[in-house]
């Protein structure tokens, strides 16, 4: 058996994994899924409740709530959903230089990473809110950051092997 190379990992998101979680019961903001991002360098995890799992909306969180926040990734690892594998993300790929990677089929652990926060996120949303609530989106960011601060801040107190220098603070 042929095992899979290693990643090189140049740094804090060079490379991320991404997932879709749902459909869930629509929230009064009409949001139906949650995609799911997480840095292979760093295990930092960002999550996005919306309402439709196009291409479009892919791109626009991507943008918006990703590149925005800690620059482009030079590589991205998702499964071969038509809103990863689109012309519309295929161009904003291109784009933007970033190495399209993709997971075998009927093999979600080739992007375990995600699929494992998947599995932690759905059990940390049951705990706090009811199937009947409407209100879960409300509560997709205190799910992986129950301390209301964001993933950095742990890294301050825990001891590692990364210097200071290699972890990113965003606010």
């Amino acid at each position: 058996m042929q095992r899979m190379p290693v990643a090189d990992l140049s740094g804090p998101f060079s490379m991320l994994v991404v997932n879709a979680v749902g459909p869930l019961p629509v929230t009064e903001r009409g949001n139906k899924y949650i995609l799911v991002f997480v840095d292979y360098f760093t295990r930092w995890v960002e999550a996005f409740a919306v309402l439709r799992l196009d291409s479009v909306t892919f791109v626009e969180v991507m943008v918006n709530g990703v590149v925005a926040r800690h620059g482009v990734p030079s590589r991205l690892l998702s499964d071969d959903g038509r809103n990863f594998t689109s012309e519309i993300a295929k161009s904003f790929y291109q784009t933007l230089g970033i190495k399209k990677l993709y997971g075998s089929a009927y093999h979600p652990q080739t992007q375990g990473l995600v699929e494992r926060f998947n599995g932690t996120l759905m059990g940390m949303l049951k705990m706090h809110v009811s199937e009947a609530q409407t209100d879960w989106d409300l509560y997709c960011r205190g799910c992986y950051s129950p301390t209301g601060r964001l993933t950095t801040k742990r890294w301050a107190t825990r001891r590692s092997s990364l210097s200071m220098g290699a972890i990113r603070c965003c606010r």
